[in-house]
């Protein structure tokens, strides 16, 4: 194992490893092309770049680098939280070794993952959040920081965002929840600012005429031989209570007067009331608001279910194909093979052409992460796409995810390229018009390909 130590003290005495390489890189010539090619990575400490350095890993474009295993080196605790929640551990010269299994188990997990080239922002965050549960089999907890707008934050989720107050990591996770990648367990209930989605913002009462905060709140007094009721305030004189309507002093609570309520008064306007307004002052955007107006957020701790393993493995969310076999007649590959040959020897009996298409979305995983909580709707519409351009006759398979077989049967090649080159033609409207974003057009790469059938091979129809 190539383990990467930066470091800025030449001085360190490694002690000898038996399979494994410590090679130091001074903090100042560390960049992340040089963290490619190490199976691990020790940041120590005591330089001032350490942070910076973990975050700029973390942040890297290739799953490789991102997902790596990295230690802090420390012969002590390490007091940042955040610090402690993106590396792998703590380790120092005598515990080396004992960082090397947990740093062979995380590098032989990412060693498996697909890579996936993409560009949607969101598709990355989802599979590199999985990712890294997957890799650690760990959960993604939440860690209570004053310093973050938001009040909780989640270190490894946010470091994939140039802005840490970026709120959609917030919105990612909860659709990674619906979408049934995450288990998520409640943690607290926050409020945030309906403007900029702020936690920290005052709840304080408000005169319902004024708007003003400047109010105080008093006892009601209420005399029992005349009747008088008013705020305590005008029956004080001196430290005396006297009533201002029978001047009759007030001297035993409960045989002269009571006090039945409070009252709130309004030092702006003067106005008296026993129900103020409550609203919350947003300390970030100066955003005032009902309370009932603000956004209620739950915040969850995060583990990975199974549907999440799968998609961290293979980038896809769920079986494609198993939910088209609901909407299309399609037959299992096995006996599609079957049924190939069968209609070979046909043709040499019949002298009658048949053919073998195939259709393939080649940035599939990219696709389907990006139609999220629509899948259903536009699986269907997918579905009467394909179906709309075969017969009856015609025989379909699912290779995989994104490849279909289709059998032409007594159709020669240019026939079943004119059916496929409408399914390519319509899906790739359908997806364009439903997958594009105001900032970005999604461009679907689908492929298609014939041959005759007696031609039929995968390697024919799907070169690499």
């Amino acid at each position: 194992m190539e383990i990467l130590f930066i470091t800025n003290d030449s001085s360190l005495k490694i002690p000898p490893l038996e399979k494994d390489r410590i090679t130091l890189l001074p903090s100042n010539q560390f960049n992340i092309k040089s963290a490619e090619n190490c199976s691990a990575i020790i940041i120590d400490q005591r330089i001032s770049e350490t942070k910076n350095v973990l975050i700029e890993i973390r942040q890297s474009q290739s799953d490789i680098v991102a997902l790596k295993p990295v230690f802090i080196f420390s012969h002590k605790e390490i007091s940042d939280i955040e610090i402690q929640c993106l590396a792998d551990g703590r380790t120092n010269l005598q515990e080396l070794s004992e960082i090397l299994y947990s740093a062979d188990r995380i590098s032989k997990l990412t060693t498996t993952l697909k890579e996936l080239k993409t560009e949607n922002f969101q598709t990355l965050v989802i599979l590199r959040i999985l990712r890294f549960l997957y890799a650690r089999e760990m959960q993604l907890k939440p860690l209570l920081s004053p310093k973050y707008r938001y009040g909780y934050v989640y270190p490894f989720a946010i470091s994939q965002f140039k802005d840490i107050e970026d709120f959609r990591i917030y919105e990612i996770l909860a659709r990674m929840e619906k979408e049934g990648l995450l288990i998520g367990n409640f943690y607290d209930r926050v409020h945030f600012c309906n403007r900029c989605h702020s936690a920290f913002m005052n709840f304080r009462e408000i005169c319902p005429s004024c708007k003003s905060a400047n109010l105080s709140v008093e006892n009601v007094i209420h005399h029992f031989r005349c009747g008088y009721t008013a705020q305590e305030s005008k029956f004080m004189q001196g430290e005396q209570l006297i009533c201002p309507k029978c001047n009759s002093i007030l001297r035993h609570i409960g045989t002269d007067y009571e006090k039945p309520s409070t009252i709130f008064i309004c030092h702006s306007c003067q106005e008296t009331f026993q129900e103020p307004l409550v609203e919350c002052f947003c300390f970030y955007c100066t955003n005032r608001t009902p309370v009932e107006e603000t956004v209620s957020w739950d915040i969850k701790t995060y583990e990975i279910s199974p549907a999440g393993i799968n998609c961290a493995i293979n980038g896809i969310i769920f079986s494609f194909a198993e939910f088209l076999k609901t909407q299309l007649e399609l037959v299992e590959y096995d006996n599609f093979k079957r049924i190939v040959e069968i209609e070979i020897e046909r043709k040499k009996r019949y002298k009658r052409d048949s053919s073998i298409g195939s259709f393939r979305v080649t940035n599939f995983q990219e696709m389907y992460l990006m139609i999220g909580e629509r899948k259903n709707e536009i699986g269907l519409e997918m579905a009467r796409i394909i179906k709309e351009a075969l017969r009856t006759t015609d025989v379909i398979t699912v290779l995989n995810e994104s490849t279909f077989l289709i059998l032409f049967l007594e159709t020669p090649v240019t026939g079943a390229n004119t059916a496929l080159s409408r399914i390519k033609t319509n899906i790739e409207k359908l997806l364009v018009n439903n997958i594009s974003t105001p900032d970005k057009k999604f461009l679907p790469e689908i492929s298609i390909a014939a041959v005759k059938v007696e031609e039929f091979s995968l390697t024919n129809l799907l070169p690499e």
